[in-house]
């Protein structure tokens, strides 16, 4: 008997104990997060499990994948009970993206060598050209050297040691990377008149050559406009691979390209709906909490996978959009919340850049953009929310409110590193929130920042550490309830 009592008595006090956390959490959800009861982890899961399964082969922009994978969110913002905010009364806000493609009928020849573009040899850029110029091999020449060097009308041939300037082998920078190798040359090359550049592959380049060649065999993409037109002429450049070595120091006859490239449209689309306000003056501003819903689509295996699923990057900010919806659909706040997911972020941030000048809402009704890309990976308890440093900084009261909602909600370590000016990923002009911040609208930008699956076929629901998918979009529920409430603006930090 007395084991009895002993035990009822513990199960009465755990039972109290629960039930004065429960007081506590209540009170504290109320004044700064009254609905984050509508923030529940079984409607997270599902909605991630399906969004980035293989049916959806990656939601690659410009391509029917990417319009299918939008049509299967624009539906679940339905079900969240947001109203549509695009075009002619639908979630959607359709945008032309021009894709130039090299056609496979283009001719690359060295040395009278048939090289095969994507496998044998690498192109950058899609400018049409037609060459037929001698070759000269400079090998590691440095510019002082290239000065006393007669290279005009000629194709150079180039060898570098220039290490991989990210260790993780993010492949789509290799644009950036080859203009790095290049960066004290160029302007020399150009006075010289120097007709092509081949560059012989180092290990960094040949490491990430397979992605490289899926990636840019769909050419490249840009928004429509007066300048989009594919090019002519130019100073192309090569890259060969580093088992040609060798073959290129002994080069003796000319380089002969007959470059070709074909551009088509291909529609891209804006996911945008709004949650209505309660005040009568403050509904017509608009807080914008956004993500972006296109991913990388097929690429080269890795541990046999080919398909880019994207769940961190950014099926996690989708599911804080969808999230956030049913939390403000359940307890309105004083302002409208719209809801953006945008399209071709991966194209570099095309949707967004078309919203920012294009908005289905004035211009001047959106007061806040809190952005979230890449929120579900890396250490549980660290996180970072970029635009808090004076280089990046558009709001001090968005900062106020965006640290404060993490001491009352997560409570994350927060990583200030990737918000310095002189960061060298530059992460916080590379995603949807930059466009806005542009036009001077005040931004936060949401991320658990990169990591080694990133870009890879191996950014799959198993690897989201779905605890802190959770705590992150609290933390932005928080932040979107405070700046919602707040009876004035946020400030906005004019910069020149």
């Amino acid at each position: 008997m007395k084991q009895k009592i002993i035990s009822l008595f513990a199960l009465g006090l755990i039972l109290a104990m629960g039930y004065n956390v429960g007081l506590s959490a209540q009170g504290k959800n109320d004044a700064g997060a009254p609905a984050l009861s509508a923030i529940k982890m079984e409607d997270i899961k599902r909605d991630l499990t399906e969004f980035c399964d293989d049916h959806f082969r990656g939601r690659k922009a410009g391509t029917i994948d990417e319009l299918r994978g939008a049509a299967w969110m624009a539906e679940r913002m339905r079900e969240t009970g947001m109203q549509p905010a695009g075009e002619d009364g639908t979630f959607m806000q359709f945008f032309n993206l021009s894709r130039k493609v090299v056609m496979p009928t283009t001719r690359i020849a060295i040395d009278g060598r048939e090289f095969k573009v994507w496998s044998d040899i690498l192109l950058i850029g899609q400018a049409r050209n037609n060459l037929d110029v001698p070759t000269v091999y400079i090998g590691k020449a440095t510019p002082e050297e290239v000065k006393e060097l007669d290279l005009k009308g000629k194709a150079v041939i180039m060898e570098t040691d220039y290490p991989g300037t990210n260790e993780r082998g993010y492949f789509l920078y290799y644009h950036r990377y080859s203009g790095e190798v290049l960066a004290p040359y160029n302007k020399l090359f150009r006075e010289k008149g120097v007709a092509a550049v081949i560059l012989v592959a180092n290990e960094y380049l040949e490491s990430i050559w397979n992605n490289i060649s899926y990636a840019r065999r769909s050419g490249s993409t840009s928004l429509t406009g007066p300048r989009d037109r594919v090019a002519e002429g130019g100073m192309p450049v090569f890259w060969v691979h580093s088992s040609e070595r060798e073959a290129m120091r002994n080069v003796k006859g000319n380089l002969v390209a007959d470059i070709r490239v074909e551009q088509h449209l291909f529609p891209s689309v804006n996911l945008v709906g709004k949650i209505e306000g309660t005040d009568p003056e403050l509904k017509n501003e608009y807080v914008v909490v956004s993500g972006h819903h296109d991913y990388l689509g097929i690429q080269a295996p890795i541990r046999n996978d080919s398909i880019c699923n994207g769940a961190d990057d950014n099926g996690s900010a989708c599911m804080a959009v969808l999230t956030l919806a049913r939390a403000f659909k359940e307890k309105p706040a004083k302002r409208s919340i719209l809801f953006i997911i945008h399209g071709a972020e991966e194209m570099s941030m095309l949707g967004s850049r078309w919203f920012a000048w294009n908005p289905t809402v004035p211009f001047e009704s959106m007061v806040a953009v809190l952005n979230a890309d890449l929120i579900a990976n890396n250490h549980p308890d660290s996180a970072a929310v970029l635009g808090c440093s004076d280089a990046h900084r558009s709001s001090n009261y968005l900062v106020e409110a965006v640290l404060e909602a993490n001491r009352e909600g997560p409570d994350f370590k927060l990583d200030q590193e990737w918000d310095r000016g002189d960061h060298q990923e530059n992460f916080f002009y590379r995603s949807d929130h930059a466009p806005y911040f542009y036009r001077g609208i005040p931004v936060l930008f949401f991320t658990t920042l990169l990591h080694p699956l990133y870009h890879t076929p191996l950014d799959d629901v198993d690897h989201v550490d779905f605890d802190k998918l959770y705590r992150m979009i609290e933390w932005m529920y928080r932040t979107a309830w405070k700046v919602a409430n707040r009876p004035e603006r946020p400030d906005v930090i004019v910069r020149e």
